[in-house]
């Protein structure tokens, strides 16, 4: 019955206690209590009802205004009351053992439950200050031995609640650097989460990367494929069309139409040159070539296809590094570029060709290309004010037909990806829509030196003293027009299908053999193969070779050595005639 418990807002061990039922019983024991009081003891009734009624009001006002605060420090007050009726009735009934053993379980039972040291030095204080002044009125040895026992005990139980909020702290404390040791590691492991979030995201990248890399490897084999069929049927209607035309007499209805022949050949081979750009390498007649000296060279042209609408602008920089590429692909780039910023802005504005010697490093940067730090890379960057791009667009920028623009062909960026990217160099878009797009190319320096091939020119393309050429030629149709051709211009001509028959033909005539036309692209053995194996018999000949498509998978990565003349497909009687000319009069190639 005096399991009395004062709590406290301080910090300290658990605050769990007993629950407000039991306050109510423990109160309800005070009359109780009463009735076993010794007979003639100076008790009064009412003071036990006071005190039990203290007691259910505490509880009242505890779970009434707990929110406050104020329900710990009712009980605290009732527990205190208790003891000191309890010390003063053992003191007024001369330390009637009855009494005295009660308010000594009152003041050990509420010492051991306070939760607060200031709370138990405070009771400690009152349980003293009772005890001296009952003494100080009615001395008695019985007192002091009673009360004197008491403070051990207290002190006993302040030693015991330090103790327990010194624990209490410990884990407090412990609990504390185990939440900061397990939000750091929760830190690492959402930094962690982050990094593989970026890797997979590169990885992702990069296999997207890989993706578009082997989608325009193939389509550029098969362009290339169709390319090389397809150029010779263009070459076929462009020489019969010609012999056609020269048969004609000067006034006659049907010359227009084969006028019309030859310009509907002209737009095919435009289409198909562009295939042949995107499907082969970059070097195919490759050099070492200033880049600024391109673009100062065709700025005239591409500011006539831009229109006085657009404003052109060249920033060049001066330190640009050398790189090796074909001239006539960086034109047809420019064209390219030049061509899709005028569409995108319609109502006029301006385009900024700009070049910039930059690092490897920066060119890593766009995951196009492993570029090491100190490698020197020419930039070279189309910049438009038009419509601009959205992120789906630019994504698919470079795929072939993706955006194909009214009288386009629908190859121009995938063209230029396509040549850049073969020749080494990396390719990048950088767009926003309505704020303009800027189309960048870079390409490695190069340590080439130059080379110069046959470039001389004739005045005449008739053929000279009954000279005899040997033409190698797989395609039926294109053989009979070349030899027709070139019969007509007073050539001696030997056919030949194929190099077997070539070099049979080549080693089974006696009569001199001035010049070997052949194609590259054979059955069985390619031109080239021809070029090395032809000097065993004729070494003085000379040799023009004519292909639609050089980087044929048939070749095995072969590619025609330099210096030697090479006259593309599809191309005309007087293209023909003038390099055939050109080659029979310049010295003759040391072949093998």
């Amino acid at each position: 019955m005096f399991a009395f418990q004062v709590k406290s807002r301080s910090p300290g061990p658990s605050d769990s206690g007993p629950s407000h039922a039991v306050y109510i019983v423990a109160g309800m024991a005070y009359p109780l209590w009463h009735l076993l009081a010794p007979a003639g003891a100076r008790d009064p009734w009412w003071v036990w009802w006071a005190i039990g009624s203290a007691f259910v009001v505490a509880v009242v006002v505890n779970r009434s205004v707990a929110p406050r605060g104020l329900g710990p420090n009712v009980l605290a007050a009732c527990t205190a009351l208790v003891t000191l009726h309890l010390l003063a009735l053992a003191s007024l009934n001369d330390m009637l053992p009855f009494y005295a053993v009660g308010s000594a379980l009152a003041v050990v039972t509420a010492s051991f439950s306070i939760r607060s040291r200031r709370v138990l030095l405070v009771f400690a204080g009152l349980v003293a200050a009772t005890s001296a002044i009952s003494y100080a009125l009615a001395p008695d040895p019985r007192k002091l031995a009673y009360w004197g026992g008491m403070l051990p005990v207290m002190a006993l139980a302040y030693w015991r609640l330090s103790a327990q909020l010194a624990s209490a702290e410990w884990s407090r404390r412990h609990e504390r650097e185990l939440e900061a040791r397990v939000q750091a590691r929760t830190a690492e492991l959402e930094e962690a989460n982050r990094r593989l979030r970026r890797a997979a995201e590169e990885q992702e990248h990069l296999e997207e990367q890989l993706r578009l890399a082997q989608t325009m490897e193939a389509l550029g084999r098969l362009a290339g494929g169709v390319a090389h069929e397809f150029n010779n049927l263009l070459t076929t209607i462009q020489l019969y069309a010609q012999l056609l035309d020269h048969q004609l007499a000067s006034g006659s209805p049907l010359r227009e139409e084969v006028e019309r022949i030859q310009n509907a050949v002209s737009e095919a081979a435009t289409l198909t040159e562009q295939l042949v750009d995107f499907g082969r390498g970059g070097d195919m007649e490759a050099d070492v070539l200033d880049l600024n000296e391109v673009v100062r060279n065709a700025s005239s042209m591409l500011a006539l296809l831009v229109g006085e609408a657009v404003e052109l602008t060249c920033r060049l920089d001066d330190t640009l590094p050398p790189i090796w590429a074909d001239r006539g692909q960086l034109e047809r780039i420019l064209v390219n570029l030049a061509l899709n910023a005028r569409q995108a802005m319609p109502a006029g504005g301006t385009l900024v060709i700009e070049t910039e010697a930059t690092s490897g490093r920066a060119i890593d940067a766009w995951g196009m290309t492993r570029a090491s730090d100190e490698e020197e890379w020419a930039r070279l960057a189309v910049i438009d004010t038009g419509v601009g791009m959205d992120e789906q667009t630019r994504a698919r920028a470079f795929d072939p037909f993706f955006s194909r623009s009214e009288g386009g062909s629908g190859l121009g960026l995938s063209v230029v990806y396509s040549i850049v990217t073969q020749a080494g160099g990396a390719v990048r878009a950088v767009s926003e829509p309505e704020k303009g797009a800027c189309l960048e190319l870079a390409w490695p320096r190069t340590w080439r030196r130059p080379h110069e091939g046959v470039t001389s020119a004739s005045s005449s393309d008739g053929a000279r003293a009954e000279e005899r050429v040997l033409l190698v030629e797989d395609h039926p149709k294109v053989g009979e027009a070349l030899a027709q051709v070139l019969r007509e211009k007073g050539y001696e001509v030997l056919e030949a299908a194929n190099v077997p028959d070539a070099l049979e033909i080549a080693q089974g005539t006696e009569a001199k053999i001035d010049l070997v036309v052949s194609d590259v692209v054979m059955p069985g053995a390619s031109g080239i193969e021809l070029l090395e194996r032809i000097a065993a018999y004729r070494p003085d000949a000379r040799v023009l070779l004519i292909s639609a498509y050089v980087d044929h998978p048939s070749l095995a990565g072969r590619r025609i050595p330099p210096g030697v003349p090479l006259l593309r497909k599809p191309f005309d009687a007087a293209e023909l005639l003038a390099r055939v000319r050109d080659v029979l009069d310049a010295p003759p190639p040391r072949c093998g």
